[in-house]
């Protein structure tokens, strides 16, 4: 991490004057207290503003029991966060200085395990099976989840971490929530879109499976869709920019991925899929999702199942 400290820029013969004028002049950014960066931030997406200012403010705790964690820990692990969540650089301390929260820093205390504990670029963070149970205690369903689906389908983390570190966590605050958002996730999603479409369609339709292959008569892939209601016939796909970014081809512009989506969506209709798709803004409104869902099992109902065959993609779930 790019992090300059003062007493950095004194020994290399800045004076505190110059310091400041460099800052006046924009050449220089203060992150924290005696911590600054040459960076230019307006460039940098908010996790990676958060994720300078994060190592910053951590390196001016001088006990080596502070450790980066929560939301903070998930950026530095490369997990997706809810920006929204970002204004506040969170640590955890597990010595006896205590918690405190202010404007732009939450500090929990809590017992770390050893285990709980990993570095990156020499900046101590919790683990990412701590970091997923830490957001599950204090940062909702949706951030748990989208983390946990992240890091189980890149194999950032095992189930089996998880549930050791849950049960090394005794009866610590918040367990119980935690559990019940992990287990949520399955790492089957493929973007943060999927991750909350899957949240809401699950609950309303059990028999809704996730990231399904979909094969026509004679055996051949057609496609692998998002989500489908396999006996409705009724495919159901998140539309976000990331998902042509992740489908386009070396060298294949976004219109010519969207324009091969739109083929492989003749397709499936061929074979007597229904396709409906959810954006972004539809996120907002679970109620209206479910029911645009619900239109397109009654459209489809009295006709025949769709030709071909289907196979669901293994979840890899956390089970308590």
């Amino acid at each position: 991490m790019d992090v300059i400290e003062r007493g950095q820029l004194l020994a290399d013969g800045w004076t505190d004057a110059e310091i400041q004028r460099l800052i006046r002049q924009e050449k220089l950014t203060r992150l924290a207290h005696g911590r600054y960066s040459d960076l230019d931030l307006a460039v940098m997406s908010p996790e990676e503003r958060h994720g300078l200012v994060a190592v910053a403010r951590w390196s001016c705790f001088t006990s080596p029991n502070v450790v980066l964690s929560h939301v903070s820990a998930a950026v530095l692990h490369g997990l997706p966060v809810i920006r929204g969540q970002l204004a506040k650089v969170c640590l955890t301390r597990s010595d006896t200085g205590g918690a405190r929260t202010t404007k732009k820093v939450r500090v929990k205390a809590s017992h770390l395990d050893v285990r709980d504990r990993v570095e990156i670029d020499g900046v101590p963070v919790t683990s990412v099976a701590r970091t997923l149970i830490d957001l599950g205690r204090h940062h909702g369903t949706v951030a748990t989840v989208i983390a946990a689906d992240h890091a189980l389908r890149h194999e950032l983390v095992e189930a089996d971490e998880v549930i050791a570190t849950v049960l090394r966590m005794g009866t610590a605050p918040g367990l119980p929530t935690a559990r019940r958002a992990l287990v949520q996730a399955d790492g089957r999603a493929e973007s943060v879109g999927e991750s909350r479409q899957h949240l809401v369609l699950r609950p309303a339709f059990p028999t809704y499976a996730s990231q399904v292959n979909v094969f026509d008569e004679r055996g051949t892939l057609t496609g692998r869709v998002d989500g489908a209601l396999l006996e409705a016939g009724v495919v159901v796909e998140f539309d976000g920019f990331a998902k042509y970014e992740r489908y386009r081809r070396q060298g294949e512009s976004i219109g010519g991925a969207v324009a091969r989506e739109k083929k492989r969506e003749d397709r499936l209709r061929a074979l007597g899929w229904l396709v409906i798709r959810f954006t972004w803004d539809e996120l907002a409104d679970p109620a209206a999702m479910i029911a645009k869902v619900r239109r397109a099992v009654a459209q489809r109902a009295g006709q025949p199942r769709p030709a071909g065959t289907t196979a669901v993609a293994p979840p890899r779930q956390i089970r308590f």
